[in-house]
């Protein structure tokens, strides 16, 4: 109980923001899907020998997307 009344002014804090209309902020989808899917590319190598490596993997992943 503690932990929540720490916490509660904080996970609050939305709130006080003005109101905005729904519709005009973007979604997240697109992030999300890309997320999703280098991960489930990722998912076939395992390891990868460097971080050189995975981010080479990204950046071919998202030059084919685009």
């Amino acid at each position: 109980m503690k932990t929540l009344e720490d916490w509660l002014e904080c996970s609050l804090q939305f709130y006080r923001f003005p109101k905005i209309d729904s519709r005009k902020i973007s979604s997240t989808n697109t992030f999300e899907r890309l997320n999703k899917e280098i991960r489930r590319r990722s998912r076939v190598f395992r390891i990868f020998p460097s971080v050189t490596s995975y981010l080479r993997l990204i950046c071919s992943y998202l030059m084919e997307y685009e």
